[in-house]
Formats: structure tokens, C-alpha cells, sequence
């Protein structure tokens, strides 16, 4: 179920989604095991009375008003109207406001369930209109007759809704199958998801739709969230949805009101919201998951290239968590037409002008992409050449939860060529090479959660693939790295570690691996990640990032400026995200990514052959002054594009959602 949602409190009000219950300060689980007929020591009685709806407030005829706008002890509170952002605050009407509810934008529409036994007021810290609705009365203590609310066990959801838009005026009738005879009313929780609409639910004692006794409306742009208590008639009822505008909606029935239950004070919940002063999201690795493949089909209808100039919307709503707010990928492209790239950016976003993956006709080759989440989740893959996509999901960043990074200098651990890591040789064909990545390079022995690697193959005999995983989890059908006979190519790797420090590294065909460290991940961390709409910060072809355009000659070395451009602040970043390409080199070589105030390190991010394209997923650390230095072993033109970078900074972040 998607019952809450939380979004940044500031101008820009980022949204996030939350699929599932999320227990933050003021916000309670409200299922608990009380549902059915019976109820083991049920009393009667409680404080709520229900009454024929009435409006007893509006600003219709009055204008816009800032309050304080007395409120119902039971009712619901609609706000509207607004030309600005502002705050809506509920408080006892004999004092001064102080902590808001909700907040709000221009132009959008907001429900707020009242239910209190004392008198309260509403103020908003800029000009709206506002209409109070009574539903009932509430009583200090229970009373002979009156309702208490029975929540279920698990919240039924009674309609899935839709992921794209509904034909305006659509309905559906909904059957209440978990509601008891002794229920009065349904509480029904309506959402509406990041559309221009509105999402309508009514209660139907016809048994048609649409037709109305009384109602809760849910709208987007906003929190689209609304709390309803509709009339019902027991085990048979239904109520009837229906949508105006065409938004996401679904309806939930978390419980009802009742003359019998097992505890008369109980109160229903209400929608309100806290602001939180949150780090930036943190990883959580995931068991790598097939999510594309357009040659099955897997993740789109049919099976076939995407076209040249074609999109791909990843949906990856059923794969994330409720506070998801990007993606790590693996991206593959194979059995391209046509020399071309992949862009992978949030669908609600122009796409950018940059590049996650580089190809030419017939090869397969695969990057990792770390790519921000659009408000529905998905994320859009353009591909300039028609190809064959494959995406594997293999960690994600959350909000208030999740592994903090530690970037460090570039580390070998595994070098099969000459015995680091793993004894000196070629790994054979379908076997695993168990890495020990704790205690190393900059890692420590405990508290690593996951790691950031740069993976490679070297003179392999076959066309082949490599797959990484944590030792303690079964081998997944999934793949980190595509490569041919007698190819050197790399990949950035984030995967998550064993309990006891170990990562694993399936390899389909006889091959030399070398892996460097480039960062590791820990809950005790505090710099998280915030993702970016992808964008240049660097291509020595025009110039971009350098004085003018010039290539980094053989041995040379290139500052890069990363802070205080492309979305990069000043200051609180500590590393960056970036896709690094070398173009046109001028023989085979490598390059090496390092922070400029320590030591070229022995490592490398990107291997490369004479006259190709190609790039990779790069994580590096900052120097103090915000910059990297891009050593080239060859000479050739370099591009980099950042997709995000890692800050401790605290920001604040409104969550909202149910509320006891």
C-alpha cells in the first residue's frame, strides 16, 4: 500500500513517494490485530457521534483569509485557493500557532481530517480560502451510544488504481469485504498521485455509480491524501470511486467506526505532517534484479530493439522502496544497429544533454548508472542507435534510512595478473573469485555495508561476463560486466558485502580480474547521496570544464573544478558521481581519477583502446578545494558528466501522512 509520502520543505518541494507505512516523530502504525465480527473483551460506547455532513465555513464570499478560522471537534478542513507556497497550522485557539500541519503550493488542494476532543483553530501563513465541513461531534470521554474507532488489522486495499492517466469521469464500485454489521461508517483513505486532477471517492447505499451520500476528495499537485468516514450498512456495502482529471488514485479502508470495540477512547487518525532535518539519502544494496530487457521482453510488451531516437520508460515503482530517490543500475546495451549512446534521466525531466553509456554496431558493453528517480518512478533511457537495453537494479538511495559513503583514494584489491587478492592467474571459466574487501584500502574490518568497485577483465579467451555479488547470498542471473576475447574493459561495480567482509565474482569465461576500492558504505556514515539531472562538467573537445579545448597529453594530468558547478554546491561535497568518457585516443591506456591534494594513486577508471569511445561510472573523492585530477596514460579527449554527489549536510524534509 501507498499511504504516505514525504517531500523537501523548501521552494523547490521535491515529492518522494511511500509505498508502504513509514514510521517517523508524530506518525503511528495504524494497523493493529482488532478487526472481525467479535472482539475479545468489546465494550460499547466511545466519543464520536456522526451527523449529516454540513458546511458551517467558507471563504467563498468572503476572499482569501489567513485565520485563525475556528474548527470542527469532528469534520474536515479543505484549503485552497493559494497564490504562494505557505503553511497551514492547527492549533488551540487560545494560543499563538507554532508547528504546521501541512504545507502548501499555488493552486493546490489539500484535505485535513479534524478529530479532537478540544477546541481548535486553523491559521495559514499566507492567503487561502478554506471551507469547514462538519462530519460529527467529539466527546471528552466515551459515551453511551458513541463510536469508537475499530482500525484493521492490515488496511484492505479495495482499488489498485492506474499508473497513467484515467478517462475523466471514470468509476468503479468498490465492496467493503472486511467491514462487520456493527460498523456505522467505513474510514476510507483516498490517495492521488502527481497528476492535474482530482481522485473522488463517495459512499453508494444504490449499489451505482456514481451517486453520493458523503464524500472525500483527494487532489494533485499536493499531498493527495484524504481521510473519508463514509456511511455503510454493514458486511454488503460498497462505496463507489470516481476520478475527475485523470491522476494515479487508490482507495484503502483502514478500519470503522463502531458502537462495540475493544477500546471506547479510540480516535480515528487524522493526515497532518512534521518537518524533519534529514542527511541526504543513504544506500541500500539490493539483490541485483532484472528490470529491462527488451529482448525477452522483461519490463516493456513486447520483445525488440528500441528504435533509434526511441525512449524506454523504466517503471521501477514495484521495485523501490517508500523512500526511494534513485537508482543504481546496470546498464547494457547489446547488438546495437548503429554506433550511438544511452541517456538515462527522471522521465519528469528534459532530457539532458550527456551520455551514461557509449557503443558502437554489434558490441555489448554495460555501465552502472546512478540515476535520480522521476515522482512516479521511472526512469527514461533514450538511445540514439536502435539496440537491445538490459537493466539490472542493484541498490538504491533512501531518505532518513540507508548506508552512508566513505569515499576513499583509489585502492587495488584484486589483481589476478600478479597475485593481489587472489592467487596469481587467470580465473576459470565459471568459477568465483571470493574478494575480502574489509580491512582493506581504506575500508575497515567492521561496519561496511556495501562497497564501490572498479571492476575489470583483462585478456579473457572467451566472450564472457562477470557478476557480482555478496558471498552470503545465492549467484543472481544478473551481469556487472559484458566483454569479448582478448578485450580490456572496465565497470564500476556498487555491491553489497557478506557478513563477513566478502564479495564474490562469477566469471562466465577464463579471464584476469583487477578490482580497486573507490568507496564503502556503512551506517554509521553521514554523507549521503543527492542525485542530479545529469549534466556536463566536463569535455575538452569544446571546451568545457578547461580554458580551451585541448586533449590531456600522454602522462598528463587535468584539474577539474567539480564544486560550485552543475548543481555541485560549495563547500558540503564531498565526492561526486560522475560518467567519465575518453574520446579519440591516440593508443590503448587508461585513466585515473584521484582527489588533487593526495598522491596519484595505482589504480584506474577507465581502460581504453586506440580511436574508441568509451566510458564508466566513476565515484571520487574531493579534494578540499572541490576538485579531482584526471590523469591520462595516453593522450585523448575526455567528457564527464556529473549525476550526483555526496554531502552530510542536514536539509529539511516534510514528511506527511497519518497521524493518532
Amino acid at each position: 500500500m501507498r499511504l504516505l509520502r514525504c517531500r523537501a520543505a523548501s521552494v523547490a518541494r521535491v515529492r518522494c513517494r511511500y509505498p508502504k507505512l513509514f514510521l517517523v516523530g508524530l506518525l503511528v502504525h495504524i494497523a493493529v490485530p482488532l478487526a472481525g465480527r467479535d472482539h475479545v473483551g468489546a465494550v460499547s460506547g466511545g466519543r464520536l457521534s456522526l451527523t449529516a455532513p454540513q458546511r458551517v465555513f467558507s471563504t467563498d464570499l468572503t476572499g482569501p483569509t489567513v485565520g485563525p478560522v475556528p474548527l470542527e471537534s469532528f469534520g474536515d478542513v479543505m484549503v485552497y485557493g493559494a497564490t504562494q507556497v505557505g503553511e497551514a497550522f492547527v492549533h488551540r485557539c487560545n494560543e499563538a500557532p507554532t508547528v504546521s500541519v501541512v504545507s502548501y503550493g499555488a493552486g493546490e488542494i489539500i484535505h485535513l481530517p479534524i478529530v479532537s476532543a478540544e477546541s481548535l483553530c486553523l491559521t495559514t501563513s499566507t492567503p487561502v480560502r478554506i471551507q469547514v465541513t462538519r462530519l460529527g461531534t467529539t466527546s471528552a470521554g466515551p459515551v453511551p451510544g458513541g463510536l469508537q474507532y475499530v482500525p484493521l488489522a492490515d488496511p484492505q486495499l479495495l482499488s489498485e488504481g492506474v499508473r497513467t492517466s484515467r478517462p475523466s469521469g471514470e468509476s468503479e464500485q468498490l465492496q467493503l469485504t472486511n467491514v462487520p454489521d456493527v460498523a456505522h461508517a467505513a474510514v476510507v483513505l483516498v490517495e492521488s498521485y502527481d497528476a492535474s486532477g482530482t481522485g473522488e471517492v463517495t459512499s453508494s447505499m444504490v449499489g451505482a455509480c456514481p451517486g453520493s451520500i458523503n464524500g472525500v476528495t483527494a487532489n494533485s499537485p499536493g499531498p493527495g491524501l484524504a481521510l473519508g468516514f463514509l456511511p455503510v450498512t454493514g458486511p454488503t456495502a460498497t462505496i463507489c470511486a470516481w476520478y475527475t482529471g485523470g491522476p494515479f488514485s487508490r482507495v484503502s479502508l483502514l478500519g470503522y467506526l463502531s458502537v462495540d470495540g475493544p477500546d471506547p477512547t479510540r480516535l480515528p487518525p487524522t493526515i497532518g505532517s512534521q518537518v524533519l532535518q534529514a542527511l541526504p539519502p543513504g544506500l541500500e544494496p539490493v539483490t541485483p534484479t532484472r528490470v529491462l530487457d527488451t529482448r525477452e521482453p522483461i519490463g516493456v510488451d513486447t520483445a525488440g530493439r528500441v528504435p533509434a531516437g526511441g525512449t524506454v520508460e523504466l517503471d521501477l515503482w514495484d521495485q523501490t522502496t517508500p523512500t526511494t530517490t534513485s537508482a543504481v543500475l546496470n546498464l547494457a546495451v547489446t547488438e546495437p544497429l548503429a554506433d550511438g549512446f544511452v541517456t538515462a534521466y527522471p522521465c519528469d525531466a528534459p532530457r539532458p544533454t550527456a551520455a551514461n553509456i557509449n557503443f558502437v554496431a554489434g558490441e555489448t558493453v554495460s555501465n552502472l548508472v546512478s540515476v535520480k528517480l522521476s515522482a512516479d518512478a521511472t526512469v527514461c533511457l533514450y538511445t540514439l542507435a536502435a539496440s537491445h537495453l538490459v537493466v539490472d537494479l542493484t541498490a538504491t538511495y533512501e531518505l532518513l534510512s540507508g548506508a552512508g559513503v566513505e569515499p576513499v583514494v583509489p585502492s587495488r584489491l584484486l589483481d589476478t595478473r600478479d597475485g593481489t587478492g587472489s592467487p596469481a592467474g587467470k580465473v576459470a571459466a565459471g568459477h568465483v573469485v571470493e574478494l575480502d574487501v574489509t580491512g582493506r584500502g581504506g575500508a575497515p574490518d567492521t561496519g561496511v555495508d556495501a562497497v564501490t568497485l572498479n571492476l575489470a577483465v583483462t585478456e579473457p579467451e572467451s566472450p564472457g561476463f562477470i557478476t557480482a555479488y555478496p558471498c552470503d547470498s545465492p549467484r543472481p542471473t544478473a551481469a556487472n560486466l559484458n566483454f569479448v576475447a582478448g578485450q580490456t574493459v572496465p565497470n564500476a561495480v556498487t555491491v553489497g558485502v557478506s557478513a563477513v567482509g566478502t564479495v564474490c565474482l562469477y566469471t562466465f569465461a577464463t579471464t584476469h580480474l583487477v578490482a580497486d576500492l573507490g568507496a564503502w558504505y556503512g551506517v554509521a556514515n553521514t554523507d549521503g547521496f543527492v542525485a542530479l539531472v545529469p549534466d556536463r562538467l566536463l569535455d575538452t573537445r569544446l571546451p568545457i570544464g578547461t580554458p580551451i579545448a585541448h586533449t590531456i597529453p600522454a602522462g598528463g594530468t587535468l584539474t577539474l573544478q567539480v564544486t560550485g558547478r552543475a548543481g555541485v554546491p560549495d563547500d558540503v561535497a564531498t565526492a561526486v558521481v560522475m560518467n567519465v568518457a575518453v574520446t579519440g585516443p591516440q593508443l590503448d591506456g587508461f585513466l585515473t581519477i584521484y582527489p588533487c591534494d593526495e598522491p596519484r594513486p595505482l589504480a584506474a577508471n577507465l581502460n581504453f583502446d586506440r580511436g574508441e569511445t568509451v566510458s564508466n561510472n566513476v565515484t571520487a573523492k574531493l579534494a578540499d578545494g572541490g576538485t579531482v585530477c584526471i590523469y591520462a596514460q595516453r593522450e585523448t579527449h575526455v567528457v564527464a558528466d556529473v549525476a550526483g554527489y555526496f554531502s552530510s549536510e542536514l536539509s529539511p524534509v516534510e514528511v506527511f501522512g497519518l497521524v493518532e
